[in-house]
């Protein structure tokens, strides 16, 4: 062992040095517990080091969770936000799991609003060629010819085309939504609120098949057979009935009475402002 003092080297187990006379035995004491306090504060320092290190993984791994997580959730917002022309053509394909892909989205104001537009411009170009064809095609009836049917087309001429174009294109979406107003206010009397832009939406996707077979097809049908075109209005009216209930059940939770109450009230009400609506439109056009 060596003088911790002078470095002279002493025999093992020696209480004093040699050559200065150092008391050994506590100066080895002292020595072994500096040591070992470096040790120890050495170890204690790398555990406080790693700790922190796992903290710092830690918290980095969270947050990259977190902002992952964030940024799924506002992938998976902007996709049911939209609907493409894919998604429109699944509706009438398949309703059910279309409706339910896009169910966020029917309820944005806009979305709604185009939606609307859609039937409107389709039974609006139905109505412009059923009267263009109205005026251009002109039947009279000659002695021992019998009917004879010509096409006079300076007669388009005479279509006041914004009249037209205008009234019937805020009919047909006023009488959407007033459809819509209808099952929505009727659900806050039974204190099953809907969101209305999400009713309107409804309304407006159940009213394509019915301008689609009701207004193009059923009358160019009519014109082969009569029948055949009355058997596709009928279709065309089922088929929106059939949309209107299957999304709107999935919107309100009633069951048994209360719902078959709710669906005797709304249609009611529709068939009977359409009654009265008729009824004045018609004296109207006769002047009476």
């Amino acid at each position: 062992m060596f003088c911790p003092k002078c470095g002279t080297k002493n025999e093992e187990g020696a209480k004093f040095c040699i050559l200065c006379g150092n008391e050994l035995v506590k100066s080895e004491e002292v020595s072994e517990r500096s040591y070992g306090g470096e040790d120890n504060n050495i170890e204690s320092e790398v555990q406080v080091e790693s700790n922190t290190n796992v903290e710092n993984n830690t918290s980095v791994v969270s947050s990259v969770s977190v902002e992952s997580n964030t940024s799924t959730s506002v992938e998976n917002k902007k996709v049911n936000k939209k609907i493409d022309f894919k998604s429109l053509i699944g509706m009438f394909i398949k309703p059910n799991e279309s409706y339910e892909k896009n169910n966020q989205a029917l309820s944005n104001p806009i979305m709604a609003g185009v939606l609307l537009i859609i039937p409107t411009l389709i039974m609006l170009f139905s109505t412009i060629i059923r009267n263009v064809i109205s005026l251009v095609r002109v039947s009279r009836y000659e002695w021992g010819k019998g009917t004879i049917v010509s096409w006079e087309f300076k007669n388009i001429l005479q279509l006041d085309f914004v009249d037209v174009v205008l009234k019937n294109f805020f009919i047909y979406l006023l009488v959407m939504v007033a459809i819509a107003g209808v099952f929505y206010i009727i659900s806050l009397i039974f204190k099953k609120g809907m969101n209305f832009f999400k009713t309107v939406s409804i309304v407006a996707i159940s009213f394509v098949p019915f301008a689609i077979f009701g207004y193009v097809l059923s009358p160019l049908l009519a014109l082969i057979w009569g029948k055949l075109g009355v058997i596709f209005m009928i279709f065309a009216i089922v088929s929106m009935l059939v949309f209107i209930v299957s999304f709107i059940n999935k919107e309100i939770d009633l069951k048994g009475d209360a719902q078959m109450m709710y669906y005797l009230v709304c249609f009611s009400v529709i068939l009977i402002s359409g009654y009265f609506v008729l009824i004045k439109y018609i004296s109207s056009l006769l002047g009476l």
